[in-house]
Order: structure tokens, then sequence, then C-alpha cells
């Protein structure tokens, strides 16, 4: 993977003015760069914000009508400059009075206490159907106790949710979806030794699962309750290192669970609600990032395989962003078999064959479609 501090000066050329055009929307040009501790369960392979400060930025195009808009046929654009870009907003939130944020959560501790212990026995019920080999009321008891507790931030309904935090909700969320991944595998034949090894696994995950959601504080796992502005600052110091780092994906996964949820005027959770125009703002840059990040190509591998009927081959895709950056993308490219009767693809990139013949697989993208595997099944 490219490393965006080491890519050519040319490619980040002079260009201060990003800066003049950020200077409307907070009146004054932020705080400097001291590095703020990461709030989110996964942090980024490194945490060095204060080598790059508000006085550092170089963006190479206009922040304001580029990063909303760039055309497809621009030259490709350079991650320090989104990375810039989210220092240069959190700069501004810093900027802002402590009476333009309120607290999200405004549930009682009694009442999130309650909900907590209706979680953890959820997770119990789930332990307890794994210890008996009983998988599939497992992965049904995570499919319809479990995750509808905690899918408000992900497009599910937020109403019926147990906690409050879209990181705790995101952290959970994810390890329920692991989950369903190991349970499933359960559901035909096993050896003894097979079920072990399950079981362990699934256990594992459990019992991670299990002391995350008993350290929740009744604010949530990001401590919003303690300083909303920090937990701001927080997060998007947290996207800048990602995309320092050339994680773009990491990068919009955190503004998307971690940032967007708080300033886009839907539902309890903004922190950002007595200074409109601002809160506004805010959902606006973040979307235009998020959208800014885009796939230029995509590679699969194996380029060409045999498999049998029933067998099942595993495909991996590779993408690379405008940037030059390259990461997996297997689990977020959308699978596509041409001839679905030959056989079948999961979302995981796992083709089974279904009857003799020979079809091709390609992975697609937003504005990026990879190369065409072929795969041959045989008897």
């Amino acid at each position: 993977m490219k490393n965006p501090r080491l890519m050519k000066t040319s490619k980040i050329m002079i260009a201060a003015i990003a800066f003049a055009s950020l200077a409307f929307l907070w009146g004054c040009g932020g705080g400097g760069g001291g590095s703020t501790q990461s709030i989110l369960p996964v942090q980024p392979a490194s945490q060095d914000d204060g080598a790059m400060s508000a006085a550092d930025v170089q963006i190479p195009y206009d922040v304001d009508v580029e990063v909303a808009g760039r055309t497809a046929d621009r030259a490709a654009y350079d991650a320090a400059a989104i990375s810039n870009y989210i220092l240069a907003m959190r700069d501004g939130v810093e900027a802002l009075p402590a009476e333009s944020f309120v607290q999200a959560s405004t549930r009682s501790p009694k009442d999130f206490e309650i909900k907590r212990k209706r979680l953890l026995t959820i997770i119990k019920d789930i332990t307890n159907d794994v210890r008996r080999n009983n998988f599939k009321q497992a992965y049904t008891r995570t499919d319809k106790k479990l995750i509808p507790r905690v899918d408000g931030c992900a497009g599910g309904n937020s109403n019926d949710d147990y906690l409050a935090n879209c990181a705790d909700k995101q952290y959970v969320l994810d390890a329920a979806a692991d989950l369903k991944a190991l349970l499933k595998s359960g559901f035909g034949r096993m050896s003894n030794i097979e079920k072990r090894r399950l079981r362990t696994a699934v256990a594992s995950i459990l019992t991670d699962l299990k002391s995350y959601v008993s350290g929740i504080s009744a604010g949530g796992g990001g401590g919003t309750t303690g300083d909303p502005k920090a937990f701001l600052m927080s997060v998007l110091t947290t996207a800048a290192n990602y995309a320092l780092d050339g994680a773009l994906f990491e990068m919009k996964d955190v503004l998307s669970a971690n940032f967007v949820p708080y300033v886009d005027g839907v539902g309890t959770d903004d922190l950002i609600l007595l200074d409109e125009p601002v809160r506004i703002d805010l959902y606006n840059k973040a979307i235009a990032i998020m959208e800014e990040v885009k796939v230029s190509s995509i590679t699969i591998v194996p380029e060409e395989n045999e498999v049998s009927v029933n067998g099942v081959v595993n495909f991996t895709a590779e993408c690379t962003f405008m940037s030059g950056n390259v990461g997996d993308c297997t689990s977020r490219v959308t699978w596509v078999v041409n001839d679905p009767a030959i056989g079948t693809i999961s979302a995981q990139g796992a083709f089974t064959g279904a009857v003799i013949g020979t079809t091709t697989v390609h992975a697609e993208y937003p504005w990026a479609v990879s190369n065409e595997a072929t795969v041959i099944v045989i008897r």
C-alpha cells in the first residue's frame, strides 16, 4: 500500500487557499494539532496527529468545490489531502463554543442498566445454545434477537435498540455478523472435533462481546456524556489518520458510523443542535468526503479455477483507489456470476458449483468493475 506521506511533492502542490474557504464556516481558523485519544473500538495503524496541524495543510485542489464533486477524469487525488481536510473540519469543531453542543443520550442510568442486562441475557442465551451444539437456535437468536437491538445506525429500526451510541452498536453489529457466518457453517453434519472447533471460535467472539457490553457506560463507549465536543474531534482525528495511512474504507466507516449520526438531524443522537447552520455544514462536509472515496479499479483472484459440483472456491477482491492506495475489499464489493445456473457466489466471494459447465465471475463497486474470472465446474 502506498504511503501518502511519501508521495511526490508534485501531487501535493501549494494550495493553502483551501483554508480560506473554510474560514467563513467557523469564523476563525481553529486550534492546533494536539493528539486526541481515540474512543473507537478499533484504532488506526498510527496515531501521529501531532505531525500535521492546521498550519501544515497543503491541499492540491479547492476542497469546497472538488471534494464535493470532483470529476472522474481529474488527476488522481491525494489521500493526504482528504486527511488534511478532515483535520481542518476538526479544527473548526474545536473553535465552536461549548454551548453549541448538547448531550446525545437523555435516558436515565436506570433505563440504561435495564437495556444492558437484556442485551447480556441475549448473549448468554446464545452462549448456552452453542454449548448444547444447537447452532441453528444460536443463529436464529443472533439474527432475530441480537441484531435488531443494535442495528439503528446501520439503516435498521433504532426505536427498539438497547444501546444509544453508534460506535457501540457498530461493534456489537460487526460481532453479530461474524457470529452468523460461523454459526451457519455448523448447520450440516459435523464430527465431534469439528463441533469443538466451532464452539471454540464462537465462544471467543461471545466472550469478547460480553466483556465489551459490560464495560459500556450509560453514555456509550464513545464517552459522549463526558465531552461531546471532544468526542466529535476524536472521531475526526481517527478518520484523518486512517486517510493518511491510505485506509480509506476504514476512514469512510468511521465517519459513517461515528460522525454522521451525531450531526445528521435524525433521531436524538445529534450533538450539535443549537447552531443549525454549523450542524448542516458538518453533515454535508462528511457526506462529501465519503463520496470522494472512489475505487478506480478492482482485481479479483484466482483468474481461473476448477471446482466440483457442490465444491467451493473462494475469490478475493483487491480495490485500488484513485489515490493509488490499495485495500482488500472482498466483503465490500458486489459479486456477480454470469450464469447463476452453473453456480452461486456469496457476499464474501465463496463460489459454489451447482452443475457441470463454465461461467465467469466478476466484482462490482460504485464506479468500478473488476476483471472476469473463469470458473469451470466439473463432476
